[in-house]
């Protein structure tokens, strides 16, 4: 018996799991983001105001996109389907506001990092993994 008195499903564990490395991937690329307007703006404020502009509309259009689709996989009688839309709804809007509203925040408050050029691995410095990132996003 699980939590909910819901039978547990071993395949079902996994999910919530899957949504917080989701959520984690799309910090890091907010934080990303804000480095990069951080290195060429020079302005802590700025940059966070930009990239949370420049993050707010996909991430609306993906929130708005998981919400209006059909789900037929959570449709079926399964009991612990029921129990999974509640994982997925409870973990997608708390995700999806840290996601775009509280990181550029949060790292406007912090410090600026000393090694923000090792960071984006800019004018040759970095360390091997950084510099083939930039020259394949180039």
């Amino acid at each position: 018996m699980g939590w909910l008195a819901q039978p547990v499903e071993p395949l079902l564990m996994v999910v919530p799991l899957l949504l917080i490395a989701r959520c984690f991937s799309h910090c890091v690329q907010a934080t990303e983001r804000y480095y990069e307007l951080l290195h060429e703006l020079k302005d802590k404020r700025r940059a966070a105001q930009l990239s949370l502009v420049s993050l707010v509309w996909p991430g609306t259009l993906r929130y708005l996109h998981r919400r209006l689709r059909p789900v037929p996989g959570c449709a079926g009688a399964n009991p612990g389907h029921a129990t999974l839309r509640a994982i997925h709804r409870i973990l997608g809007r708390e995700s999806s506001s840290d996601q775009r509203f509280l990181t550029p925040v949060l790292l406007s408050l912090l410090p600026p990092p000393q090694n923000l050029e090792h960071l984006l691995a800019k004018g040759g410095k970095g360390g091997p993994v950084q510099r083939r990132h930039a020259r394949a996003a180039e």
